[in-house]
């Protein structure tokens, strides 16, 4: 495993085992003090993802956690001075323990060589296998999210903007009560239930087939639109794409 590929590994088994401590902790806090309203879970929920995203950049900045390593045992000389497998234990000084500790690094990362002196190392080991597929998962899901966005500015820049309807005017008492600016209403033809984003600009995606739908459902969507866009549910739905993205392993 060359050391770039041990220090990612690490470097990501040691956030995931803060991550899961972390949520463990948030988990057991929500039994212990009986939190039961979804707004009071939803917030607490959306804290912790915020801090596992906040680990990500300040990973290196903490301590790394206590995790088991097993030594090599000492080495065993007779009087000598050679290697017998028996007789009294030497212990080398610090130093040399920790110049053998990373010559030892080195020649891992090096790989084994032929008597002839030819570097014989494998190109892919585990470690180096554990790290290109987190690279490839991290690839994956970033396309996935740049294909999403792009196919959802395709569908904003086809829908079309609902004018002075009963929907408009619903949706203006209705953001009135919430304290909220009316949100931009457009309708689609390629969805087929409606959404808000709440981003830099709020609006209100419905489908073509809200014309049809009776006053008490059409207000019934919007107060629920308008309750996402207040509540801010869109950036909440970024971050915990941004997270699903770092940590998809889990």
């Amino acid at each position: 495993m060359n050391l770039e590929s041990q220090e990612l590994i690490w470097f990501v088994l040691d956030l995931s085992l803060r991550c899961g401590l972390m949520m463990a902790a948030v988990a057991m806090s929500l039994r212990i003090f009986r939190i039961q309203a979804s707004s009071q879970r939803h917030f607490v929920w959306l804290l912790a993802v915020i801090g596992m995203l906040g680990l990500a950049p300040l990973g290196r900045l903490m301590p790394a956690l206590p995790l088991p390593v097993v030594s090599a045992p000492a080495s065993i000389t007779d009087s000598s001075g050679e290697s017998t497998g028996q007789g009294e234990r030497h212990r080398a000084p610090d130093s040399e323990r920790t110049s053998a500790r990373l010559e030892r690094t080195r020649s891992a990362a090096a790989g084994p060589t032929t008597e002839s002196g030819v570097d014989g190392a494998m190109p892919w080991t585990v470690g180096s296998l554990l790290a290109a597929a987190y690279l490839l998962g991290l690839i994956v899901l970033g396309g996935r999210i740049l294909l999403g966005l792009a196919l959802r500015q395709k569908m904003l820049f086809e829908a079309r903007s609902i004018g002075a309807t009963r929907s408009r005017e619903a949706a203006k008492r209705i953001s009135s009560k919430a304290g909220l600016t009316p949100p931009l209403l457009l309708e689609s033809k390629r969805t087929r239930v409606p959404f808000a984003m709440g981003g830099f600009r709020r609006l209100i995606v419905l489908p073509e087939s809200w014309r049809n739908w009776p006053q008490n459902r059409l207000e019934a969507v919007l107060a629920h639109e308008v309750a996402h866009l207040k509540r801010r549910d869109s950036w909440a739905h970024w971050l915990g794409v941004l997270n699903r993205t770092l940590y998809w392993f889990h």
